[in-house]
Order: C-alpha cells, then sequence, then structure tokens
C-alpha cells in the first residue's frame, strides 16, 4: 500500500495499476483507512484507491475556501485526470456516496459503474433541506463547542449505527477519528450537509450508468430511499445486506466486498 499526494487529496492504493481502478470515498468523520478491510479483499482483482475527503484524515482543507459539492467533485475530476484513468469505477458511503452520486450524473464520462452504500439524492423539497440545514447547524455548534470525544460516543449511539460499537475495532475507530479537527469538521458539514446539497433526483432519472445500491437490513430510512431510486431508474438496483444498519463496510466487510465483485463483474 503507498501513500501520496496528488490535487490537494492524500490517498492511498492496494493492488495492481494494471487492474481496473476504483475509487472509494469515505463519510462524515472517516478516512480513506476506513475503507482498508474492504480493499484488501478487493485489491487482486482491482486498483483500488482510498481518498481522504477536504477536512478529513491528511487531506488539509483550507479555511478560506467554500467546499461546496460542485468544487470538491471538479477537484476530484482532476485528480482522476491525473492519474490518467481511462474510466473507473466509484464507491461511497454516506456523505461520500452523495458525493459519488454528483460525480456519476455530472461527469459520466469518467465512470464504469458506481455503488452507493446507503446514500440518497437528496432531500426533494426546500423545505427540508432548510430544515435539514438548521439540524446540521446544531450539530456543528456541537463539534466547535464541546468536548470531541462525547461527541462521537453520542454520535455512533444513534439508532442508525446499531451494532456498530459490538465490532471489535470499533475503539479503533473513535481513536482514528480522534485525529480529526472537530472545528473544520464543523465548517465542512455546513458545506456538505444533505441540506445544503443540491437534489439529485430529476438527474438519476436520466442516468445511464450502472448503480448499485447497498442498505443494511435494520436501516429502514435508508431502505425506503433505495426502492424509490431504484424506481427512479432502470439502471438502478439495490442489495439489502443482513445484520446490519448504515454503515456495512464497517460491520460487514468481506461480505460489502463480494457484493462489489459480484456487481463489478455482471454484464
Amino acid at each position: 500500500m503507498t501513500q501520496t499526494e496528488l490535487s490537494q487529496f492524500h490517498y492511498q492504493t492496494c493492488g495492481n495499476p494494471q487492474n481496473p481502478p476504483v475509487l472509494f470515498l469515505h463519510g462524515f468523520l472517516g478516512s480513506g483507512n476506513d475503507w482498508n478491510e474492504v480493499t484488501q479483499f478487493l485489491s487482486s482483482r482491482y486498483y483500488c484507491l482510498t481518498v481522504d475527503l477536504p477536512g478529513h484524515g491528511e487531506t488539509v482543507m483550507a479555511e478560506s475556501v467554500h467546499y461546496s459539492f460542485e468544487k470538491i467533485a471538479l477537484a476530484l475530476i482532476e485528480f482522476i485526470k491525473q492519474l490518467d484513468f481511462k474510466k473507473c469505477s466509484l464507491v461511497g458511503y454516506s456523505m461520500g456516496g452523495r458525493l459519488t452520486l454528483f460525480l456519476t450524473l455530472r461527469y459520466p464520462q469518467f465512470f464504469s459503474k458506481t455503488v452507493l452504500e446507503s446514500a440518497s439524492p437528496g432531500l426533494r423539497t426546500q423545505k427540508e433541506r432548510e430544515q435539514r440545514i438548521l439540524q446540521d447547524a446544531e450539530i456543528s455548534t456541537e463539534l466547535e463547542t464541546g468536548n470531541f470525544k462525547s461527541f462521537l460516543k453520542e454520535w455512533y449511539s444513534q439508532p442508525i449505527f446499531e451494532g456498530l460499537a459490538a465490532r471489535k475495532n470499533f475503539d479503533g475507530l473513535i481513536t482514528s477519528r480522534l485525529q480529526n479537527n472537530p472545528k473544520i469538521l464543523a465548517q465542512l458539514l455546513r458545506f456538505l450537509g444533505t441540506g445544503i446539497q443540491p437534489s439529485l433526483w430529476e438527474e438519476l432519472g436520466q442516468n445511464k450508468i450502472p448503480i448499485l445500491l447497498l442498505v443494511g437490513e435494520n436501516d429502514i430510512k435508508f431502505q425506503s430511499i433505495a426502492q424509490e431510486m431504484t424506481k427512479a431508474n432502470r439502471f438502478v438496483q439495490t442489495k439489502t445486506v443482513e445484520g446490519c444498519s448504515h454503515n456495512i463496510h464497517f460491520r460487514r466487510p468481506e461480505q460489502f466486498a463480494r457484493y462489489i465483485i459480484e456487481f463489478f463483474t455482471e454484464n
């Protein structure tokens, strides 16, 4: 596994560069390291790149820059161009999944297939977006003013992360999250939260890239969203992972990787 910087993103690679490339985008609070268990199962078949998104891991976030979806997406496209990939596939989780869908719909010429884990096209109405912006503002204030470790424990005690704390490496997950700067994360949430994200529902209807949605059996909210997305576009399919809630790749990394291989090898 190698580490380097290119086009402002810190990233790691795993596998043979001659194999088909797959770009992984992590969720809020995470880093590219979140995918390490998954990429171990994929590295014999694919060239895996796990990126630290701005303000996470080792990718520095400049305070003077407004990190909109559009700007980060453009930076990732430049990143892909510099790597000189003809096309690559995408895998994204939660916040990274929303960014992954944005890339897929706005820049389809760069991508072969897309896997979305617990991700959505955003909120449909302005009222919903305004309510979510207020909620995210409260979370941002907590990050800026509270104890970060306490915040993380409370965050992962939410029902949506049911069962996550039972995994043997959960303490390692918390330790890695503590490496992030909570004030930077608060600023980033104001730029990339679900409320501020442009709704992609209409664009999804025009999509022609094969998309696999992975949702946890116990994640009722995203099960419903996945059903709507599958109805909205014939190139979208869904698989439900038993015994999981929101974060599937952490709970079931081998099964997660197996679904990716099956999907990528489909005609």
